[in-house]
């Protein structure tokens, strides 16, 4: 069975000479090799001649009858994608030549590919002379490759009259090894490109603009006009371009270009131009089209909302397929539109989050679609793909699903991650510094002995106060509810409240005390109780052992471990003979939302303007750690996967970001009493069991810096020693009680199950 797919393309009124070039192939290692030939619009009188060569090979040969119009490369290439069915598939030139063991090596390589940043390959090409060409045809690529390559590697790579066997070194190609899926999910090639030109470097920016696993250059969208071969600067989507083909040239891969004389018909300048708009475009608004699997049905996405047009997103899915939303059309009938496709699935944003779109989400449940629904979470950094819908009108929070027992190692996991959200600063909204209980209880003038009921509101036009309420018992019934027990609390009670973060408009109760500039886990500590009306804090409250009383109805009704706030009198009632809390059900139910349900991601955020009552959180630049959607297996991904900053593919440009300041601060963070150039020698030489002893001698003449011991426990970490990390990091905490940071690398490397959920917190030792 095939492994790797040849795309080859061609259109010729006169086969004889593109036959040559091809029959240099029959040198090369296929085995587990498909090559299609897709022949694009060739003379009747032609077509037969190429589809007897294809024939004689074993290659799939693929007709396009598009005689009349201009030849297309993308509308051949799409063919070819279309026509394929491995896993890898590789785009090609009719004219390159290769070493015979090439495509083995280049499969073992696609093997590894997950083992980098990379989301694809792009093969080096060397353009040889005439002269080197006749040779490579007399001899063959194998005889020839030596001298072919010393050219490429002594000769002027720009082309240059005294050059005797390099025409011109192209350090990034079209030649471009990629999953079948991938090239799918970010558009395949855009047939709007006719001719010559474009087309490849569209296709590459859409490649490099979704892969959230590799650090982007400054000024990434511009196509900077200078040649790859005098890329010294790490600016533009092309200098990271050149940096993929410099990788497989490093591992001595290489393509040989066939010489022949410059087509009369390439003049592609609009393209290219053509080209460069659309990366501003695509850079800008984030919408980058999908191309359909013709062979599976699609896997929909509704909209461009980053959270769901995202590229671990559409890895997971089998077929995505975005479609944009349109408030302007029929939402019935854009339901219908999608049912006619008979979707395997169908994927939206929070469908309560624009009228229109829930017109949509209840068009599609009314034609037998249920609609996977994507939502914040209620812990730090979750998110939740639902096929049950919205949190509060799911199933999937049923206690059938998750009170099961668990594991010792589940429990543990499951502690430490409620140990690092207590006393972390993770928090769902944007919170102020921790200051902890005792300091928050003697700021807000509370009594030792007082008790505190915590009070987290909600913003009063959010989903969930406004469409997710009984009857009579709305919003500003509970807000009228807390003012009348604020007023009949037992004398050993106090009530603290705190407006959500986003609010515009505060609420105010004078019998109360505000804690809005304080840090949700603090007030939580702080509690006894916790009383709100539908929020997510009241997740969080359980992993704080704390009884909820809730008001609205809410996805975490859980016997035993919270309860229902009917009014004033019976909440008064409850606090003088508070219930404890069902610890064992908090974790069974904490295990379930970790390790079954819930997704996880890091994002960035803007806060924007909603409405006169509250602003909303603007998501960008998600990446996902951990992903399960309904119906599909959980994807789980590392960020960054490398720095490629510190690699040796970075050296070319090392230079000039050391005069821009980019990579000149060697030593940060109490490590620069330890000699840097050192330490970067053997970090570059991979020798991290001997940094590591130079940042344990360099403690051990001032103990009073323990960040040393931390910057010795990562280059554990890096040689595989991982107990030897622990039992530093262990000794950094004691010394630093108060820093966090060196608690979460702790749990991180005691439970590596955490590195997905809380993300990780590897300790930056220096710039190499």
């Amino acid at each position: 069975m095939s492994k790797l797919t040849l795309i080859i393309t061609v259109r010729a009124s006169d086969f004889s000479d593109y036959a040559k070039r091809l029959k240099l192939r029959d040198a090369l290692d296929l085995a587990e090799v498909e090559t299609i030939i897709v022949d694009d619009g060739s003379p009747e009188a032609v077509s037969p001649q190429v589809e007897s060569f294809c024939s004689e090979r074993g290659y799939k040969y693929v007709r396009l009858q598009t005689e009349e119009f201009p030849f297309s490369l993308s509308r051949a290439r799409n063919a070819g994608i279309d026509a394929s069915c491995t896993e890898w598939i590789c785009f090609e030139d009719i004219d390159l030549a290769y070493r015979s063991d090439f495509y083995q090596r280049l499969m073992r390589e696609l093997q590894l590919l997950d083992e980098t940043p990379f989301n694809f390959l792009t093969v080096p090409a060397v353009y040889l002379s005439a002269a080197q060409s006749d040779r490579v045809f007399a001899n063959g690529m194998d005889a020839e490759y030596e001298r072919a390559l010393t050219g490429a590697l002594l000769e002027n790579p720009r082309g240059h009259d005294v050059n005797s066997s390099l025409q011109h070194y192209a350090p990034a190609s079209s030649v471009i090894a990629v999953r079948r899926k991938t090239a799918l999910y970010v558009g395949a090639f855009d047939e709007n490109f006719a001719g010559w030109g474009g087309e490849d470097r569209d296709f590459v920016f859409r490649l490099l603009l979704l892969n959230n696993r590799i650090e982007k250059p400054n000024d990434f969208q511009i196509t900077k006009t200078w040649n790859l071969n005098d890329t010294t600067q790490f600016d533009g989507w092309r200098a990271l371009y050149r940096m993929h083909g410099d990788y497989l040239a490093r591992k001595g891969m290489y393509a040989f270009h066939l010489f022949h004389d410059p087509l009369p018909w390439r003049n592609g300048q609009s393209n290219i131009k053509l080209a460069s708009e659309k990366a501003e475009r695509f850079h800008t608004t984030k919408k980058v089209p999908t191309r359909r699997d013709p062979h599976q049905p699609p896997d929909i996405i509704v909209g461009f909302n980053p959270h769901i047009a995202n590229e671990a997103i559409l890895q997971s899915v089998a077929n995505p397929t975005i479609i944009d939303e349109n408030g302007r059309a029929d939402p019935e009938r854009f339901a219908a539109d999608i049912a006619e496709q008979n979707p395997r699935s169908v994927l939206m944003w929070n469908p309560y989050g624009l009228p229109w779109r829930k017109k949509v989400y209840d068009a599609l449940r009314n034609l037998g679609i249920d609609p996977v629904v994507g939502e914040r979470g209620a812990l730090p950094r979750s998110l939740y793909f639902d096929k049950g819908g919205l949190c509060i009108e799911s199933p999937s929070y049923q206690e059938q699903y998750w009170a099961k027992p668990l594991t010792e190692e589940q429990e543990q996991s499951v502690k430490a991650y409620i140990d690092d959200m207590r006393f972390g600063e993770h928090a769902l909204e944007k919170q102020s510094g921790r200051v902890g209980a005792a300091l928050l209880r003697h700021r807000l003038e509370i009594g030792d002995r007082a008790k505190v009921l915590f009070v987290p509101l909600q913003l009063a036009d959010d989903t969930v106060t406004t469409l997710f309420s009984e009857k009579r018992r709305e919003y500003d019934a509970y807000l009228l509810e807390l003012k009348r027990l604020s007023l009949s609390l037992p004398s050993d009670w106090v009530m603290v409240y705190k407006n959500h973060p986003l609010a515009v408009q505060k609420f105010e109760l004078s019998s109360a005390v505000c804690a809005d500039a304080y840090h949700v886990h603090d007030l939580l500590e702080a509690a006894s109780a916790v009383a709100l009306f539908n929020s997510g804090v009241g997740v969080i409250s359980m992993a704080f052992n704390k009884r909820v009383f809730y008001y609205g109805p809410c996805f975490y009704a859980i016997g035993g471990v919270n309860e229902p706030f009917n009014d004033a009198a019976q909440m008064a009632d409850k606090l003088r003979n508070l219930a404890p809390v069902d610890k064992n059900k908090v974790y069974q139910f904490f295990h379930y939302l970790l390790n079954e349900f819930y997704s996880f991601a890091d994002w960035k955020a803007d806060v924007a303007p909603f409405s006169n009552f509250s602003n909303r959180t603007k998501v960008k630049d998600i990446k996902y750690t951990e992903v399960r959607i309904s119906g599909y297996a959980p994807a789980f991904y590392q960020y960054p996967a490398f720095d490629l900053r510190r690699s040796v593919l970075f050296d070319p440009y090392r230079h000039h970001a050391s005069l821009n300041g980019g990579t000149s601060n060697t030593q940060r963070n109490g490590a620069a009493t330890v000699a840097a150039t050192s330490i970067a020698e053997f970090v570059t030489s991979g020798r991290f069991t001997e940094a590591a002893a130079h940042f344990e001698a360099a403690y051990a003449k001032n103990k009073l810096r323990p960040n040393l011991l931390r910057s010795a426990a990562e280059m554990y970490v890096r040689a595989g020693n991982h107990e030897k990390a622990v039992a530093h990091l262990k000794t950094a905490a004691k010394q630093l009680p108060g820093n966090l940071k060196v608690r979460k690398r702790l749990l991180v490397l005691k439970y590596p199950f955490l590195k997905r959920v809380i993300g990780e917190n590897e300790f930056p030792v220096g710039n190499f």
